[in-house]
């Protein structure tokens, strides 16, 4: 019996793993949050993996994401600089105005400079990235949601005691 190879799945994949939404501006809100995805705007973390998205607060009345699949980027806080760039199909879905689990930033996305997981340092002084959840692959104004967020150890070393 031959061994059956599997080959990364880009954007053909998105026809055939995730169902079309229509293509109307998103409202709602995104926000970074911890493993549990229970603080809302958590904003500040001490690892690049400890960072994980979430849509509009759990409550009645939040600004929640439509139903749907998202595309995840992330980016340096102007937006210029690709840090982890979106798999090239859609990674997160929501489900009656909720995400599906609490997703981890870090593997959502592949670094800008070796599509490796995870995404790359960002050269903003302030260690600060912006994370970008959109209905459409190239990340269109009205189709999109972003949170900024800080790293303080972005290297992943612990912090000194």
């Amino acid at each position: 019996m031959k061994p059956i190879f599997l080959l990364p799945c880009f954007a053909l994949c998105a026809a055939f793993t995730a169902p079309a939404q229509a293509q109307q501006p998103i409202t709602g809100a995104v926000f970074t949050t911890d493993s549990a995805c229970e603080v809302v705007n958590q904003n500040i973390y001490e690892t690049r993996g400890m960072v994980f998205i979430n849509g509009g607060p759990n409550h009645a009345g939040s600004a929640r994401l439509p139903d749907g699949w998202y595309y995840v980027q992330v980016t340096d806080p102007s937006g210029d600089e690709i840090l982890g760039v979106a798999l090239g199909y859609p990674t997160v879905q929501v489900v009656d105005g909720y995400f599906v689990q609490c997703y981890r930033l870090w593997d959502l996305v592949a670094k800008g400079s070796d599509f490796s997981q995870g995404y790359d340092l960002t050269s903003n002084p302030g260690k600060e990235y912006k994370v970008w959840v959109s209905s459409l692959p190239d990340f269109l104004p009205g189709f999109t949601k972003t949170d900024n967020f800080k790293v303080i150890k972005p290297d992943g070393e612990p912090l000194p005691a």
